[in-house]
């Protein structure tokens, strides 16, 4: 059996080095919803649109010019 902790959940999108199970790290994600009631929200869609290691997070929060991907989140107003 593999232990947990030697498995890659996925890569850093700065780095691409593996993120294992049981690691901290920073994910951007898009959500499109309805708010139902004043105290409730409903989700209708939700996409993560990465996920890096601490190093590269801290060099990201600083590049004033880095644009998150979000041309392929499908148009959703109607």
């Amino acid at each position: 059996m593999t232990n947990t902790n030697e498995q890659t959940f996925c890569n850093c999108f700065g780095c691409d080095r593996g993120i294992l199970v049981g690691e901290k790290v920073h994910s951007l994600t898009y959500t499109y919803e309805e708010i139902s009631t004043p105290s409730m929200v409903s989700p209708i869609y939700a996409e993560g649109l990465g996920t890096w290691c601490d190093s590269c997070f801290s060099k990201l929060k600083k590049d004033k010019n880095y644009q998150v991907p979000c041309e392929h989140i499908p148009d959703q107003t109607e």
